[in-house]
């Protein structure tokens, strides 16, 4: 496993739910399915099986899946012991004979030309679907470098944003995952069959799963925590943030304000071009100068500007 960097950075844009989870001490977990590139955690299970494997895996893994809906649903109405056990086993092998029985059916249709194919692609389809299930989790995309033009534009509103820097210090080495750049989506049965009989190989699947992407988003040196879809308080400690350099002086004086006491701590910087180059690079900012004087410069439409810049950003 790739050693933990003492410093990861997430880029954003500057908007009211940004501001509300940083003092929250709040990041969010993205659903991969709402990712920008479509390839991003969508594993291509491979045959490498007879096709008598194939439908047991397939058949274990809605198994597994009906199983554990219909326990949580079991639990919400406080259905325990025996019963609720019964009722789960008969209602997940009703689940696989309904499954079972539709590729059977359509399989004898008169337009399929080769049945035996046609059960093959049906059962490596499902399982596909019923791995991409099991591994669904929420992401949190960070970044090894602050100093990126193209995440600036990208991600955190053509540069009129913010990069929040990381404390990984104290973090366990296994907190934080290094992207697998230019590897294979490929994910073989054999290997989901081994990992069901076995319960090892996970680590491989994981990385075919949630952390393989093309050579051609090398450029973000992207690292991924993981947790629940959602608002999530399980991140490490801020270090700092980093103000893009498009970013008014207003809306530096607005964070630096709401965030001052809560989050005293903290650095601030402001990114700069390094000489005549396209080199970015950041300069440090002293807080006191915008929490005791910067707003009292301020004329009130450019205060009222600077809120304007939230409603806009929430309703795009």
């Amino acid at each position: 496993m790739v050693k933990l960097p003492k410093n990861l950075y997430k880029y954003l844009s500057y908007n009211e739910n940004t501001v509300q989870s940083i003092l929250e001490r709040k990041s969010y977990y993205s659903d991969p399915a709402v990712f920008n590139d479509p390839l991003d955690c969508k594993p291509v299970v491979v045959v490498d099986v007879d096709l008598e494997t194939l439908k047991s895996v397939a058949c274990t893994l809605i198994k597994k899946r009906s199983e554990k809906e219909i326990a949580l649903i079991a639990r919400k109405l406080k259905v325990r012991g025996d019963f609720a056990d019964n009722r789960t086993r008969i209602l997940s092998n009703s689940e696989i004979d309904g499954f079972l029985k539709d590729v059977e059916y359509n399989s004898k249709d008169p337009q399929v030309n080769d049945r035996n194919w046609y059960r093959e692609e049906r059962f490596r389809s499902s399982i596909e679907n019923e791995i991409v299930s099991v591994f669904k989790t929420g992401v949190l995309c960070l970044s090894r470098r602050y100093d990126s033009p193209l995440m600036w534009s990208h991600y955190s509103n053509n540069h009129n944003g913010l990069c929040i820097e990381y404390d990984m210090s104290r973090a366990p080495e296994d907190k934080a995952r290094k992207i697998i750049y230019g590897g294979s989506r490929e994910l073989k049965v054999s290997v989901i069959e081994r990992w069901l009989k076995e319960g090892d190989v996970i680590e491989e699947i994981k990385n075919v799963c949630l952390l393989t992407k093309s050579r051609e988003w090398a450029y973000e040196n992207e690292w991924r925590m993981f947790d629940s879809i959602g608002l999530r308080s399980s991140y490490p400690p801020i270090r700092s943030i980093i103000f893009g350099m498009r970013c008014k002086g207003s809306t530096i004086s607005a964070v630096i304000k709401l965030l001052n006491g809560s989050l005293s701590k903290i650095k601030y910087w402001k990114i700069e071009v390094e000489g005549g180059g396209f080199r970015l690079k950041r300069k440090k900012i002293n807080p006191e100068e915008y929490q005791n004087s910067y707003f009292d410069a301020l004329s009130l439409s450019e205060i009222e500007e600077a809120f304007d810049d939230l409603n806009q950003d929430e309703n795009h």
